[in-house]
Formats: C-alpha cells, structure tokens, sequence
C-alpha cells in the first residue's frame, strides 16, 4: 500500500507496463483492421484512424481501470485493509488518476504516432487526427471513471459494464437531442442526464476545429458527469472496505 511514496508519473508507467500485452494486442489488432479496410476504401483514410482512436481510447480506459478496486478484492492485498494501514478511500482515488494518468499518455502517444504518417503522405491532412486529442483524452477521464466506479462495486465485469454505458451513450445520444415521444418529456431529459454524454464531446472537438459556439454548458456536463461517477465510485470503496464485501472477500 505504498504506491502513493512513488512519484505519479512513475506510477503511471508502472501501470502501462503492467498491461502492456492487452494493449500491444489492442493497437496490433486495429492497426491489421485498418490495413484491411483501407485496401478496400483507401479514400477514408482520415475517418478510419478516427474511429481506432475513439475505439482505442475506450478500451484502453477500461483495461487501464479495470481492475483499480476489484482486482484488490479478487486478491490477497484486500486483506491488508483488515489492518487499516491508510485511508482506503485515498488511496483508491489516487489508483485513479493513475490510471487516467496512463490512459491519457497512452492516447496521447497514439494520436501522435497516427497524425505523423498522414504528415509526409501525400494529400492527407493530419490536423483533424490533432484537433480530436482534448476530446480523446476527456473521453480517457470519463471512462475511466465509469470503470472506476463499477470496480468499486463489482469484483467482475466493471469493463463490461463500463462499456456497455458508453455504447449506449453512443447508440441513444443522438435519438434524445430532442425530446422524445417514446420516453416522454420526463423521460427524455432524465436518460440525457444518465447516458455518457457523448454529445458534449462532439462539441468540444467541434470548438477544437473551430466552431466559434460556447462550449461552457458542454464543459459542465462532463465535469458533472465525471465528478458523479467518482463520487459513486468512492462512496463504494467506502462501503466495501467497511461492510461484508470486504469480509466475503477475505473468506475467498
């Protein structure tokens, strides 16, 4: 439990280190779909790599957070709280901006590695591979934290979970930028409010390319949303470090 004495940005490459096959596998894998695809619309270049990195980004959260507080308890160090060493709460959200930490480097490198190629090729613009960078790496700080909370709550399936919200923030955004006659005018603004708000991404790439509209109210909904989640997140660590979860876990 001394992680915390090391520096953060030595704790974050620790944790890079730590996944570095998953996420080797992760770039190996849509690096070779990519190649697949482009050969067959080698116009859509540009789009492709995109879409990679907005894949890329949220599986590499949810590999990187995982595991923050459930691997804990599928494991002996959750016995350590048994002594009370430290505050757990802390110490689980410093594991956090570890990992935001790490995902952010991580997606950071990635973009940078996929702009340059586009650079000295040939009618290719790279600039919009660089201006979707402050949407990648909030999007790092919101998955993450969605994982965060789920781990905290779940010994198995935070990932899942985690991106089983985000798709459906993907899938419904859209559908309930205006209010819907399915859900209701209560309905509506309620699920808008739930779902991951992709929408509020969009518009931060948007005002990154240029768009001159406020991005405040944007800005708002993803701190509030993020802040929730983590509030959420640790409210559980305190729970399960405090209740049966943590005495179900020492009798694993």
């Amino acid at each position: 439990m001394r992680s915390t004495l090391i520096p953060i940005w030595r704790r974050a490459h620790l944790l890079l280190g730590a996944h570095a096959t998953s996420l080797t596998v992760l770039v190996v894998s849509l690096a070779a779909l990519d190649a697949l695809m482009l050969s067959a619309r080698p116009d859509t270049v540009v789009g492709m790599i995109g879409a990679s990195l907005v894949i890329a980004t949220a599986v590499s959260s949810v590999i990187l957070t995982a595991d923050v507080v459930a691997g804990d308890f599928r494991g002996g160090a959750v016995q350590l709280w048994l002594q009370k060493p430290r505050s757990p709460v802390r110490y689980y959200a410093a594991r956090l901006v570890d990992a935001v930490l790490a995902g952010g480097t991580f997606v950071t490198v990635l973009v940078l590695a996929a702009a340059l190629p586009l650079h000295f090729a040939e009618s290719l613009e790279p600039t919009l591979i660089l201006l979707s960078l402050p949407r990648l790496l909030l999007a790092v700080v919101l998955i993450s934290s969605i994982t965060f909370a789920l781990s905290a709550w779940v010994n198995r399936g935070a990932g899942l979970g985690a991106l089983v919200i985000y798709s459906s923030g993907l899938l419904l955004e859209r559908d309930l930028a205006a209010d819907s006659e399915i859900w209701g005018a209560v309905g509506t603004p309620l699920l808008r409010a739930l779902l991951f708000p992709e929408a509020a991404l969009g518009h931060v790439f948007d005002f990154a390319a240029g768009d001159p509209s406020p991005i405040g109210l944007a800005l708002a909904r993803i701190t509030l949303y993020t802040a929730a989640w983590i509030a959420f997140g640790l409210f559980g660590v305190h729970r399960a470090t405090t209740t049966s979860r943590l005495a179900r876990a020492q009798g694993e």
